[in-house]
Protein backbone atom coordinates (compact mmCIF):
# COMPACT_ATOMS: atom_id res chain seq x y z
CA UNK A 1 0.00 0.00 0.00
CA UNK A 2 1.64 3.32 -0.73
CA UNK A 3 -0.36 6.78 -0.01
CA UNK A 4 -3.73 4.94 0.13
CA UNK A 5 -3.33 3.45 -3.53
CA UNK A 6 -2.31 -0.35 -3.96
CA UNK A 7 -0.25 -1.99 -6.75
CA UNK A 8 -1.15 -5.78 -7.59
CA UNK A 9 0.80 -7.85 -9.66
CA UNK A 10 -0.91 -10.52 -11.44
CA UNK A 11 0.68 -13.73 -11.86
CA UNK A 12 -1.09 -16.81 -13.36
CA UNK A 13 -4.28 -15.06 -15.01
CA UNK A 14 -4.17 -11.80 -17.37
CA UNK A 15 -3.80 -8.24 -15.99
CA UNK A 16 -7.15 -7.73 -17.51
CA UNK A 17 -8.93 -11.03 -15.69
CA UNK A 18 -7.45 -9.72 -12.49
CA UNK A 19 -8.41 -5.80 -12.75
CA UNK A 20 -12.30 -7.73 -13.34
CA UNK A 21 -12.10 -10.64 -10.28
CA UNK A 22 -10.74 -7.44 -8.49
CA UNK A 23 -13.46 -4.86 -8.57
CA UNK A 24 -16.37 -8.18 -8.90
CA UNK A 25 -15.37 -8.95 -5.65
CA UNK A 26 -14.79 -5.80 -4.12
CA UNK A 27 -18.14 -5.21 -1.38
CA UNK A 28 -17.15 -1.27 -2.18
CA UNK A 29 -17.04 -1.01 -5.62
CA UNK A 30 -17.67 2.88 -5.81
CA UNK A 31 -14.02 3.39 -3.87
CA UNK A 32 -11.74 1.52 -6.52
CA UNK A 33 -10.41 3.59 -9.45
CA UNK A 34 -9.50 1.53 -12.50
CA UNK A 35 -6.40 3.33 -14.57
CA UNK A 36 -6.13 1.05 -18.03
CA UNK A 37 -6.52 2.80 -21.59
CA UNK A 38 -8.22 -1.12 -22.26
CA UNK A 39 -11.93 -0.23 -23.84
CA UNK A 40 -13.12 -4.00 -22.56
CA UNK A 41 -11.68 -2.90 -18.84
CA UNK A 42 -13.47 0.66 -19.42
CA UNK A 43 -17.13 -0.98 -19.73
CA UNK A 44 -16.40 -4.04 -17.27
CA UNK A 45 -15.24 -2.01 -14.34
CA UNK A 46 -17.66 1.10 -15.01
CA UNK A 47 -21.02 -1.52 -15.74
CA UNK A 48 -19.79 -2.92 -11.88
CA UNK A 49 -19.56 0.46 -10.39
CA UNK A 50 -16.12 1.19 -10.33
CA UNK A 51 -14.71 4.46 -11.48
CA UNK A 52 -12.19 4.33 -14.52
CA UNK A 53 -9.59 6.67 -15.68
CA UNK A 54 -7.52 6.58 -18.99
CA UNK A 55 -3.85 6.50 -18.59
CA UNK A 56 -3.63 10.65 -19.79
CA UNK A 57 -5.84 11.48 -17.52
CA UNK A 58 -4.35 9.84 -14.03
CA UNK A 59 -1.01 10.96 -15.10
CA UNK A 60 -2.47 14.68 -15.47
CA UNK A 61 -1.75 17.34 -18.50
CA UNK A 62 1.54 17.34 -20.14
CA UNK A 63 3.27 20.59 -21.11
CA UNK A 64 3.21 20.95 -24.77
CA UNK A 65 6.97 22.03 -26.31
CA UNK A 66 7.40 25.04 -28.72
CA UNK A 67 8.27 22.69 -30.93
CA UNK A 68 4.84 20.29 -30.99
CA UNK A 69 2.46 23.10 -31.30
CA UNK A 70 1.30 23.24 -34.42
CA UNK A 71 1.12 26.87 -35.79
CA UNK A 72 -1.97 27.37 -38.02
CA UNK A 73 -2.88 30.48 -39.93
CA UNK A 74 -5.32 32.67 -38.97
CA UNK A 75 -8.46 31.58 -40.78
CA UNK A 76 -9.68 33.98 -43.18
CA UNK A 77 -13.44 34.87 -42.40
CA UNK A 78 -13.98 36.51 -46.26
CA UNK A 79 -12.72 35.33 -49.55
CA UNK A 80 -11.10 37.27 -52.11
CA UNK A 81 -14.15 38.59 -53.74
CA UNK A 82 -15.46 39.65 -50.83
CA UNK A 83 -12.43 41.79 -49.69
CA UNK A 84 -12.03 42.90 -53.02
CA UNK A 85 -15.43 44.27 -53.12
CA UNK A 86 -14.87 45.84 -49.61
CA UNK A 87 -11.46 47.35 -50.62
CA UNK A 88 -13.11 48.97 -54.05
CA UNK A 89 -16.47 50.25 -51.34
CA UNK A 90 -13.78 52.17 -49.38
CA UNK A 91 -11.84 53.79 -52.38
CA UNK A 92 -14.92 55.06 -53.57
CA UNK A 93 -15.78 56.83 -50.54
CA UNK A 94 -12.31 57.76 -49.32
CA UNK A 95 -12.26 59.40 -52.92
CA UNK A 96 -15.31 60.83 -52.33
CA UNK A 97 -14.11 62.44 -48.89
CA UNK A 98 -11.32 63.69 -50.75
CA UNK A 99 -12.88 65.88 -53.54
Amino acid sequence: MLDGREVIFSRKISADEKIKRIVEESANRKNIIVVSDDKEIKFTTRGLGAKWLAVDEFIGPKEKSKAMVKKEAPKQALNYSQIDAINKELAKLWLKKQN
